[in-house]
């Protein structure tokens, strides 16, 4: 297998530009936090939560708003402000204990007891987590309000059956639509290959867009080259799923690796950069973000940019 980036493997360079339209709806506080976005009372103010790792996988907490570029196609855009501070987060686990899952490598049970402890071990009081399985059928074993150590020890895992994969992300989202925090991401350890549910891809993607949250996948190492068939096709589209969400996915060896990467990635799914500005009143292309000045350039995901507020504001403050 080879390496990219240091020690890390991932699997995919997927941080494609993710479409401007449609932003998701607004806010019922119609009073902006920042001023400058927008010269209309009707402006649409767009927030876009931006995360930021560095080549080995560490949070980048150094960016300032002069580092971030903001473009619609060709277009740059005015940023009127950005946020970087820690944010309480509604986490969805997903669990994949199917039979492909019982490698010969790489232990499933060891990665996830691992990286799931690891990701709740930083946890805060007003964190939030649910705990799905995904085989043959997706089953909730807790909803949101699981005591952490409920799921510590579910974490107990025996592999068996096919992989019911879109029907456990539908479940997921449709459990995620209970959460508390605007925060909201969810967590997916499994190998990505799909042979057993009953709904289609089309129904997931148009539940992603309906509900967007960014989906980080974990991923045993010896997994990272599928079958060919309709398995490596329900592979790469979950794949740019993952990354059209604002997410991640990274492939891991074991139990060691899992600690390292879930301590980076709990770090940008807690404390977001989260980008202010005015929608173009006619997009000509698709939103794209970079930094500047940063080197070595580090790595940045990003999903769908949602509607704030509306109209200029009369406060102004970058944090």
């Amino acid at each position: 297998m080879q390496h990219c980036c240091g020690k890390w493997r991932p699997l995919f360079a997927l941080f494609a530009a993710i479409a401007l339209s449609p932003p998701l709806p607004a806010s019922d506080n119609p009073n902006c936090p920042f001023s400058g976005c927008g010269s209309q009372p009707d402006d649409r103010v767009l927030a876009l939560p931006v995360r930021a790792l560095t080549f080995d996988l560490k949070a980048l907490d150094s960016l300032q708003p002069s580092n971030f570029v903001v473009k619609d196609g060709k277009s740059r855009i005015g940023i009127c402000g950005v946020t970087h501070d820690r944010q309480p987060v509604s986490v969805g686990i997903v669990l994949d204990i199917s039979t492909s899952m019982r490698g010969s490598i790489s232990d499933l049970a060891a990665i996830a007891r691992a990286g799931v402890g690891k990701l709740l071990d930083t946890s805060q009081p007003d964190d939030e987590y649910f705990l799905e399985y995904v085989k043959d059928v997706a089953t909730m074993q807790c909803g949101f309000g699981c005591d952490l150590q409920q799921i510590r020890d579910n974490l107990q895992i025996h592999r068996k059956g096919k992989t019911a994969l879109i029907d456990g992300l539908l479940m997921a989202l449709r459990e995620m639509s209970k959460a508390h925090h605007a925060n909201r991401v969810l967590l997916l350890v499994s190998d990505g290959l799909e042979n057993r549910s009953v709904h289609k891809f089309k129904e997931l993607e148009r539940a992603s867009a309906d509900l967007p949250v960014p989906l980080f996948l974990l991923v045993p190492a010896e997994h990272s080259h599928p079958p060919d068939g309709e398995e490596l096709e329900a592979r790469n589209r979950l794949l740019r799923l993952v990354s059209h969400s604002g997410g991640y996915n990274v492939a891991v060896f074991d139990a060691k690796e899992a600690i390292a990467v879930v301590t980076g990635l709990a770090s940008v799914i807690r404390s977001p950069y989260v980008l202010y500005f005015a929608r173009p009143r006619q997009s000509v292309g698709g939103l794209d973000i970079a930094v500047k000045d940063v080197r070595p350039r580090p790595r940045i995901f990003y999903g769908p940019a949602f509607v704030t507020c509306r109209g200029p504001a009369a406060a102004s403050h970058w944090h």
